[in-house]
């Protein structure tokens, strides 16, 4: 019996930590953040500066609460897909607000075209880097060799984009 209890709140926390990670759009400058993967202010109810398992529990259930819009207990498709959607808003108005603030240099609250630019030098490396042969413009295939190298430095799961977490498992599964 004690087996099985212990079981079972293992895979409650594994849960936990799955949706609180879904949860904390406040750790770090990515979009997997840094450090701890979940708001351990948030879940420690009483401010005591530990979190217990009732805690732990307590956050679960109002995470998935949260998630669960039609209140039935069980999560469709349709509202994991609806999480999926609300998360990637919060981190998307999170990014923008973070570029604003860093790139904004006359601070009107507003981005013009010279303040998007890269760095000139920055663009001039970046540029002499893809121009392999040095006749001053990139061609196509000196563009699929440098994606060729960075999938081949990064792992295969380079370039082919973000949305299927490079292969690891995302928040829910």
């Amino acid at each position: 019996m004690q087996r099985i209890i212990a079981i079972v709140l293992a895979g409650s926390v594994s849960l936990s930590l799955a949706v609180a990670a879904h949860a904390d759009q406040r750790m770090g400058d990515g979009p997997r953040g840094k450090g701890f993967p979940f708001d351990f202010v948030a879940m420690d109810a009483d401010k005591d500066g530990k979190i217990t398992k009732d805690e732990i529990a307590a956050f679960q259930a109002a995470r998935f609460a949260e998630i669960d819009l039609d209140k039935d207990g069980k999560l469709s498709a349709d509202e994991l897909a609806a999480a999926h959607v609300k998360r990637a808003e919060e981190a998307s108005k999170d990014r923008a607000a973070k570029m604003l603030e860093r790139r904004d240099a006359n601070k009107d609250g507003f981005l013009a075209a010279d303040e998007m630019a890269p760095p000139e030098d920055r663009m001039a490396r970046m540029f002499e880097r893809l121009d392999a042969d040095n006749d001053g413009a990139v061609s196509q295939q000196e563009m699929e060799k440098m994606r060729e190298r960075m999938g081949n430095r990064h792992g295969e799961e380079h370039g082919k984009g973000h949305g299927e977490g490079h292969g690891k498992k995302r928040w829910m599964e």
